[in-house]
């Protein structure tokens, strides 16, 4: 099993990718706290203990999200390169959409045109996953969790 490491998630991995370990790993370990991640585990080739550290820093706020105008989402999840969102009482009004991973980081940002209360996203660039969409709209914000297959 490869571990791969780097010093600070919120950059990714760096290219090449930093293989810390690829064969005969045992007893790994991973603690994170404070901000800090914490890997350590034992090299069965060497019978020596490694140890790594590095920082997350993961924005788990929110921004107010409307109740009274809903969106619907199709396909969800999606195999195809495009969802649709239905959003209710929003006509032909211009929209900001971004597509981001659970860590923070924008994987699509997009600015579109709200039209008869539908808005089309192109997502054929995101690998199968779990996302974060927040369309911004007529002064409203709006987030939902969506799905690539």
């Amino acid at each position: 099993m490869p571990i791969l490491f780097t010093n600070d998630i919120n950059s990714g991995f760096p290219e090449p990718a930093d293989t810390v370990d690829v064969d005969d790993i045992t007893n790994t370990d991973v603690t994170i706290s404070n901000g800090n991640i914490f890997v350590v585990w034992e090299d069965d080739n060497s019978g020596t203990v490694k140890y790594r550290k590095g920082t997350y820093n993961i924005n788990t706020s929110v921004p107010s999200i409307s109740v009274n105008t809903p969106i619907n989402i199709y396909p969800n999840p999606s195999s195809s390169g495009e969802i649709f969102i239905g959003i209710d009482k929003i006509q032909n009004a211009n929209a900001t959409c971004t597509i981001s991973n659970f860590l923070g980081q924008n994987l699509i940002e997009s600015n579109s045109t709200v039209v008869k209360g539908l808005l089309k996203v192109n997502i054929s660039s995101l690998t199968s996953g779990t996302y974060l969409l927040k369309i911004i709209a007529a002064n409203q914000t709006f987030v939902s969790k969506i799905v690539k297959q």
